[in-house]
């Protein structure tokens, strides 16, 4: 371990440097991308102009650069998880913030660290009210188009797709994104069935972005015990499947899983029921609060057969016919989107019938049946993106992800002007708040300002322009255009405009982690030998 004082973090501000300019050149439409290659021979390549994912590929071999761009990474993950996008904003307000504020203490080491945390604090509260202040709601179709063309790096094709999907499917409908060989990008609704679960053991091989698997294989086990033991539960469905002699992934969807089954079926790789390895990929699904209802709706739109008390079907008596199939399965630990085969539509036609037919027999279940036959009978939105080669394809996918998740949270939590305008207005809040304010106070506003001005100032560099910085002033709901080069034009009229949602939360949560950095005197670094 080695202790470094805060006066000779030399290399701590050599890592925050290094992400500043990493992260800084992917900003906004003028951004440039960022090309990672992988491998002995450099075979693994993929185009990334997302600060997020750039954020992943900084790795420094030194531990006291590695230690501030952890930190990064953390608060652009937290940003990410709650928002969806941003992350290239959280990142340009704390690395600048506190670059600015150590060169300061340097200079004038009477500051005190615990008084400068404490206006971070103040300073964080006056400006996410100020920008709460300055929200524009979505109100129209075009509203959705430009926000979505925003988070998704300034694509307008994608941007439109997105925003009429959201008006096809909802805000909390699913989206699914397929590669295809044709140039531009294609839409489609197709059946798909939604419900609240999750997958065991999701968190231990796949981390937080989720489960996708093409063409799974499918069964439904609706008992209230669930699986519980191997030999009884699991053996009889691994024996089945083997027998289709292919490597197709195989979901099973149960009510609950104990004992030695869901300790086997966790395993990267499970035993079948002749002793070799089972080299199929097995998830285990949970189903939540829907019960043996959601087990029937399952069933129905994969074409399984529903094994349970309720139908008297028992798992050990499984046969090939009574697997189903889906055309997809998008699952995180807390939802699961089926995406049903075209040979399922006739079934789930049938079984829509049957539920209605069941609203006369009881009417008391009326509105209860009436939800499950929308869930049945709901869409799923497929984005179909060009990849005529590995790394364009892995750029159009994170671009769409992350635009799609930023779009929804937007249409709950309104928009702001765009580019880090809205942050260059709070930041004129911020300086005259110190203009008679003392030194602590006045070089934390100071310093947040400035790192406000950075984000427009970086977005406006990236595509080339140099702007006034002196005689900026934005009105309510104004911004720079980039295209135009305009000054002070609606931000909703030239579609630039952001998700107050992310922009909220990359403010709150870098200036939270400032005040950490600023308030230790100490950084502990543990030093790995050779």
């Amino acid at each position: 371990m080695g202790y470094y004082p805060q006066s000779d973090k030399t290399k701590f501000c050599q890592g925050v440097e290094m992400m500043l300019r990493v992260v800084g050149s992917t900003m906004g439409p003028g951004g440039n991308p960022v090309l990672e290659c992988a491998g002995l021979d450099a075979s693994y390549r993929r185009l990334i102009r997302d600060g997020k994912e750039t954020l992943k590929l900084i790795q420094p071999n030194d531990p006291e650069m590695y230690e501030p761009i952890a930190r990064m990474k953390d608060v652009a993950e937290a940003v990410v998880r709650r928002a969806g996008d941003a992350t290239s904003t959280a990142t340009i307000i704390l690395g600048s913030a506190f670059l600015h504020i150590e060169k300061a203490i340097k200079d004038h080491p009477e500051l005190n660290r615990s008084r400068i945390a404490f206006h971070v604090r103040q300073a964080s509260k006056i400006a996410l009210a100020e920008l709460e202040k300055r929200k524009l709601q979505v109100t129209t179709s075009q509203d959705l188009e430009n926000v979505a063309t925003i988070c998704a790096a300034g694509d307008r094709e994608i941007g439109s797709v997105i925003g009429s999907m959201i008006e096809k499917i909802g805000a909390d409908g699913t989206v699914k994104v397929e590669y295809h060989d044709k140039p531009g990008v294609e839409a489609v609704i197709v059946p798909g069935y939604k419900f609240q679960g999750g997958v065991y053991g999701i968190d231990q091989y796949n981390g937080r972005r989720g489960l996708e698997l093409d063409n799974p294989r499918v069964v439904v086990v609706g008992d209230e015990t669930g699986l519980v033991d191997y030999k009884m539960d699991v053996a009889p469905i691994l024996a089945e499947a083997q027998k289709f002699g292919d490597n197709r992934p195989l979901v099973v969807f149960v009510l609950s899983a104990e004992g030695s089954a869901r300790a086997t079926l966790l395993r990267p790789f499970v035993n079948g029921a002749d002793g070799n390895t089972f080299r199929a990929p097995v998830w285990l699904v949970r189903i939540g609060a829907g019960g043996v209802n959601t087990c029937a709706d399952i069933s129905a739109v994969t074409g399984a057969t529903l094994f349970g008390k309720l139908n008297g079907k028992m798992i050990s008596k499984i046969k090939d016919s009574d697997f189903g199939e889906a055309a997809s399965i998008v699952a995180t630990t807390e939802s699961v989107t089926i995406v049903s085969s075209d040979d399922q539509k006739a079934s789930v036609k049938d079984y829509v019938k049957r539920l209605e037919a069941s609203i006369a027999e009881h009417p008391e279940l009326e509105e209860k049946t009436r939800e499950r036959i929308a869930a049945v009978t709901g869409g799923v939105g497929l984005i179909r993106v060009p990849a005529s080669t590995q790394s364009s394809g892995f750029y159009y996918q994170e671009v769409v992800d992350d635009a799609w998740r930023a779009t929804r949270a937007a249409i709950n939590g309104g928009v702001l002007p765009g580019g880090g305008a809205a942050l260059s207005g709070v930041a004129e809040n911020l300086f005259s708040i110190h203009a008679t304010a003392w030194s602590e106070e006045a070089l934390v506003y100071d310093a947040i300002g400035h790192a406000f001005y950075g984000v427009l100032k970086t977005v406006c560099n990236n595509a080339g322009f140099e702007v006034d910085w002196g005689n900026i002033e934005f009105g309510y709901g104004k911004t720079y255009d980039i295209v135009s080069g305009e000054m002070n034009v609606s931000s909703l009229e030239c579609g630039v405009i952001d998700s107050a949602p992310a922009i909220m939360a990359a403010v709150e949560l870098a200036l939270a982690e400032l005040a950490l950095w600023v308030n230790s005197e100490y950084l502990l670094v543990q030093k790995f030998e050779q």
